[in-house]
């Protein structure tokens, strides 16, 4: 099975940044913003932890080759060789800042009159 993004994605790119198969595609149109190629996605989940609004679920209508699937893993074991120190800090870092949203979020609910300009920090 491959992966979707359905409604609700704020467009941070997180997903995208953490694709070790560079899957997830990005498009600045009204209808489409981000998108997981099925043929391409190997099922890491690496984009789900990435994500901080929790849009990103199983497509159930996509069932891969098994084929093409060990193949994809394959090249995503060589990624993951020169890329997943780099990836783990990245998620780490996504992690940190996905708190400190989730922070500022509870603060601007606590007291909204304080950000009422429409900026998001103090």
């Amino acid at each position: 099975m491959a992966l979707k993004i359905i409604d609700g994605c704020i467009n941070c790119g997180n997903c995208r940044h953490v694709c070790p198969t560079d899957t997830i595609r990005y498009y600045d149109t009204p209808d489409l913003q981000h998108t997981i190629e099925p043929s391409g996605c190997i099922d890491c989940n690496l984009c789900i932890d990435a994500c901080p609004v929790e849009v990103i679920e199983v497509d159930n209508a996509y069932v891969h080759d098994p084929e093409e699937l060990a193949a994809a893993k394959e090249l995503a074991a060589e990624v993951w060789k020169e890329r997943g120190p780099l990836i783990q800090t990245v998620l780490k870092v996504m992690r940190q800042r996905n708190a400190r949203w989730a922070r500022e979020r509870d603060d601007r609910r606590d007291d909204p009159d304080r950000y009422r300009s429409g900026n998001r920090l103090p």
